[in-house]
């Protein structure tokens, strides 16, 4: 494989992904393009994407971006398209062979039949934690060849230093997914004050919570770096990026009693 075009989307864990995969790639002299769906790139991402050797990077139209990408990995000239997260792409008729990534569980029955309905069509996919695996498996079926990638992130990035007294919450804390009414019961009672990075208001107060925006991810490391505790809210979520950067950070770990945690 020369060339490449990475499927992604310009929110959570896909963007993080895509540029930790096209970062070590392209080390490794491999070249191609990153397709970009749904939001606007900021401007710290629009940075990440031109620090990339040998990487160009392509936005999509507003709205279906499905026109858009189909032949795009022909005028890229990919030998492979890699979809990381995006449900809906991999039927698309692409003329490389398809790597997808699932990222995460889909939230309910008519995700998961999406998600078998793009299955069929790619030639393998990847999951970041056996236990996602095995549940894709079982929830899907005519299954291509699937593969877990563990510790998704690069050691390098991440640091500890001297650990002060807060602890840390990285969430889209607008999703129902994400635990955040046990984290505001149980912020009262703290001692230590709680920091949320993600979405939200910079300086916006929620029972307890200060948040912080999102955060550029250089920023965000220096976060972990001095957070003493991360804790991850979550009701479902079969994988979390973030958990695995507070570990490398050296923060101690609150986090959900899923398996797949």
């Amino acid at each position: 494989m020369k060339r490449l075009l990475l499927v992604t989307e310009s929110t959570g864990a896909q963007w993080t992904w895509t540029v930790e995969l096209a970062r070590r790639l392209a080390r490794s002299g491999i070249e191609g393009a990153i397709a970009v769906t749904g939001a606007s790139l900021s401007r710290w991402q629009l940075w990440e994407a031109k620090a990339l050797n040998g990487i160009d990077l392509l936005e999509a139209p507003e709205g279906d971006a499905r026109p858009w990408l189909t032949g795009l990995d022909s005028r890229v000239a990919a030998d492979v398209v890699h979809i990381i997260g995006c449900a809906g792409f991999g039927s698309l008729p692409w003329q490389a062979p398809v790597v997808t990534t699932v990222c995460t569980e889909p939230a309910d029955g008519d995700g998961w039949n999406e998600l078998a309905g793009d299955l069929k069509h790619v030639q393998r996919f990847v999951t970041p934690t056996r236990f996602l695996q095995a549940e894709v498996e079982s929830r899907c079926r005519a299954l291509p060849a699937g593969v877990t990638v563990t510790h998704a992130r690069e050691a390098g990035l991440f640091h500890s230093s001297w650990k002060e007294p807060f602890i840390l919450s990285t969430s889209r804390f607008t999703d129902d997914r994400e635990d955040l009414a046990s984290l505001e019961w149980v912020a009262p009672y703290l001692r230590w004050p709680i920091v949320g990075a993600g979405t939200g208001k910079v300086g916006e107060s929620r029972k307890g919570i200060s948040m912080l925006g999102p955060i550029p991810a250089p920023d965000l490391a220096d976060w972990f770096a001095r957070a003493a505790v991360f804790v991850l809210p979550a009701r479902r979520k079969s994988f979390s990026l973030s958990a695995l950067e507070a570990a490398l950070s050296d923060c101690a770990l609150v986090l959900t009693d899923k398996k797949s945690e």
